[in-house]
């Protein structure tokens, strides 16, 4: 039987830079995430509004992520 994917909401998630770990001098980091980004939304206007989150905010940013969910079903 075939699989069929459903797509679903997608989280945008931001990784803000916290400093270096002393002990074992990895970066330290914390994030902030938001749900319900269409799964219709292109790449480019995610983008855009991850920009425009992170001009909010003094700390540097370490990663940007866009989580893709889709619902698997035979």
């Amino acid at each position: 039987m075939a699989v069929t994917a459903v797509e679903q909401t997608n989280r945008l998630r931001i990784r803000f830079e916290e400093g270096l770990d002393p002990d074992t001098g990895r970066m330290k980091t914390s994030s902030v995430s938001w749900g319900n980004v269409k799964p219709a939304a292109p790449d480019q206007d995610v983008w855009d509004v991850a920009v425009a989150l992170t001009d909010l905010s003094d700390k540097s940013v370490y990663d940007v992520f866009l989580n893709e969910g889709k619902l698997l079903t035979e």
